[in-house]
């Protein structure tokens, strides 16, 4: 399995999380609980190399609390906890796990995965009402499909939430475009990378 770095994103990704602009480097609180990517559009590109050639394929869906199982790409609904600092510079990750049968005549057929992205990020209250929450990572997968069948994918991910509070709450709506990186994965003999662009709604809860 090998990993392959594209350093040309961790620029703009730099420049995202230590710049900024006229806004506030102020979030309405010091912690962030969130379910992320519950709804939404996503289009994922999986490469596979085998002997020297490489396969590409592309799908495109519309999802809702998960994707798994239905088209390749990483599972989708996921609980995420972040610190935001003072300075507006937040440290948190996120965290998944799914589980389907694709044949439900049989209850060992499970396929299971899991879902671990750690990431930092720079929060800017535009106004009140408002947020940017810029923030990059790594998101790596791990996937049991079932007997010695383990696949893995690793990305590097770049997401930029837009934060709306809701009626003056602690609660407030995400829509974050994201791209998912694919740099790495696959099983013991086959190399497969996985990138995915969307965009995904969820809520927030800062406090």
């Amino acid at each position: 399995m090998q990993l392959r770095f594209p350093w040309c994103v961790l620029g703009p990704c730099a420049l995202l999380l230590l710049s900024s602009s006229s806004a506030q480097a102020a979030a309405p609180g010091s912690w962030s609980l969130a379910v992320e990517r519950v709804f939404g559009f996503r289009r994922a590109t999986t490469k596979t190399e085998v002997n020297g050639q490489t396969d590409s394929t592309t799908s495109s869906s519309i999802s809702l609390f998960s994707n798994f199982g239905e088209t390749l790409g990483y599972p989708s609904a996921r609980v995420a906890l972040d610190y935001l600092f003072p300075s507006g510079v937040s440290l948190g990750g996120a965290l998944a796990f799914q589980s389907v049968n694709p044949d439900e005549d049989d209850d060992n057929d499970n396929q299971t995965a899991w879902l671990l992205a750690p990431r930092v990020g720079y929060f800017a209250s535009v106004t009140s009402s408002f947020g940017v929450w810029p923030r990059g990572g790594l998101t790596y997968v791990t996937t049991d499909l079932g007997g010695d069948n383990d696949q893995s994918a690793t990305a590097i991910t770049v997401e930029v939430p837009l934060v709306f509070p809701l009626g003056g709450t602690s609660v407030a709506l995400s829509i974050m475009p994201y791209v998912d990186l694919g740099v790495g994965g696959g099983t013991d003999e086959v190399d497969q990378t996985i990138t995915e662009l969307g965009l995904q709604f969820g809520l927030n809860v800062i406090f």
